[in-house]
């Protein structure tokens, strides 16, 4: 019985020390990957964005900067209301996909911009208990 007992207590303890370590490791992966995420700024002057097309990575951030009085910025999908008062606005993406965006009042006038998100890379396993 003391065996038993002694197997038992040594399986759980490396048990523990395996989950430990794990969460060690996976605290430690997102540590890294909050501290990679990035801002790209756009500005905006003269009817055009610069740059008009931007690549970022998923939960990165774009900060536009310009005049939204005189070109309110409105997303084609509907991410956030349209920005029609101040000089800076930022948002960040979460998810990967092609995003575009548009000057509500210049858009004819090819006032328009596009950002591509991809998905950010992950170097980790999930945890998968049996």
């Amino acid at each position: 019985m003391q065996t038993f007992n002694k197997t038992f207590s040594t399986v759980f303890q490396r048990t523990a020390l395996a989950g430990l370590l794990f969460l060690l490791y996976a605290i430690s992966i997102q540590s890294v990957r909050a501290s990679t995420q990035a801002t790209t700024f756009v500005t905006f002057a003269n009817f055009a964005y610069n740059p008009a097309k931007i690549y970022i990575t998923a939960g990165d951030t774009v900060n536009w900067q310009g005049n939204f009085t005189a070109h309110p910025l409105v997303s084609d999908d509907g991410l956030w209301a349209m920005i029609s008062s101040g000089g800076s606005f930022d948002f960040v993406f979460q998810n990967p996909g092609d995003y575009l965006y548009h000057c509500n009042i210049h858009a004819g006038m090819g006032m328009r911009g596009e950002v591509i998100v991809t998905g950010p890379i992950t170097a980790y396993m999930p945890l998968v208990i049996k």
